[in-house]
């Protein structure tokens, strides 16, 4: 039997358009989650806050990110960090996108305090080198559950975090 971290991944079967797939349990240390998903066009989720920090990668599209007063436009290529603060997404167009939920916690390998320490309260949108992963392998991929599939997702949302804290390195 397999264990979800959430809920358990599903297709919508009212719109076969949106597409969600979360990672099986048995991430390293502070990874909370790994999630592919699509929404479609005029989608919102209201404001929200949870106690873990979002780092998605947009793979097509555009969202629109709200927090703390400023909305920002997060375009194909971007990837926007949002730490646990009261944020809103929405989209004209709808959007795909990879995302890593990284927990507030101890681990062995610091992920999470280069997290906190670089990104702290205030939501960033950055442009890293791209995933070189097509959307639709990303959610085949996730929805396999193979190890290799597994240990695939897991490189590449190391990946995706490791670019975000090196990019904010850069004078």
């Amino acid at each position: 039997m397999q264990q979800y971290i959430g809920k358990k991944p599903y297709q919508s079967a009212l719109d076969a358009s949106i597409r969600d797939g979360q990672l099986l349990v048995g991430l390293p240390e502070a990874f909370r989650m790994i999630h592919v998903m699509e929404r479609p066009a005029d989608f919102i989720l209201t404001f929200h806050t949870h106690s873990w920090y979002h780092i998605n990668y947009i793979c097509s599209g555009s969202v629109c990110v709200s927090a703390e007063g400023k909305t920002t436009t997060v375009r194909a290529g971007q990837v926007f960090i949002m730490p646990p603060i009261a944020h809103q997404i929405t989209t004209q167009t709808g959007y795909e996108q990879i995302g890593v939920d990284i927990l507030v916690t101890e681990d062995a390998r610091n992920i999470s305090k280069m997290v906190q320490e670089t990104f702290s309260d205030q939501a960033v949108v950055l442009t890293i080198p791209p995933i070189n992963r097509d959307f639709r392998e990303l959610y085949e991929m996730i929805r396999s559950t193979t190890p290799l599939d597994n240990l695939m997702l897991i490189n590449l949302a190391e990946s995706i975090v490791y670019h975000c804290l090196a990019e904010m390195r850069k004078p």
